[in-house]
């Protein structure tokens, strides 16, 4: 896949920007983020290098205004993860793609979870109670992976998946 043509290369800065941008402005709520869905729809309609683009400087950019650190690269990480495991299941139906979105956001929390663990709790010792601590969030994440999908995003799918 080449980002040769200006339409692409157009469509996928529009893309980034939307993801920046609403990951700022969302911020505050945890783990409520629209960028998942984008990043995850990339992937599931089998354009994966354009996934692990939009993640790669969706999570960088908004690093810099958010705070740059070693989450950076978990987030990055995780979401490499994510959209490899998504392309290889490549749902198609919109049910299935519901339940993806869904599983991915607890996932996403499990990943991270772990990560942290290893960084900041010395060891994976304390993944567990990161996970119980932490289940809340990783439900708030999966359910609006979900909310926004089925109520916007489904909506402009062919825009953005039509690079």
């Amino acid at each position: 896949m080449k980002l040769s043509n200006t339409k692409s290369i157009v469509r996928l800065s529009m893309i980034i920007s939307i993801c920046v941008i609403t990951r700022i402005y969302m911020s505050s709520l945890p783990n409520i983020q629209i960028c998942s869905d984008i990043i995850l729809l990339l992937a599931m309609d089998r354009k994966l290098i354009y996934s692990y683009v939009v993640n790669i400087l969706v999570m960088f950019i908004s690093g810099i205004f958010l705070g740059l650190g070693i989450w950076v690269i978990f987030q990055i990480i995780t979401y490499f993860i994510l959209s490899s495991l998504v392309y290889i299941l490549k749902p198609q139906q919109f049910i299935s793609k519901l339940l993806i979105l869904f599983l991915s956001g607890l996932l996403y929390g499990c990943i991270i979870d772990f990560f942290n663990s290893l960084v900041y709790f010395n060891g994976i010792s304390n993944y567990y109670l990161l996970l119980i601590y932490g289940i809340r969030y990783n439900f708030y994440h999966a359910i609006f992976n979900v909310i926004f999908y089925k109520y916007g995003i489904f909506r402009i799918e062919k825009m953005i998946t039509d690079i």
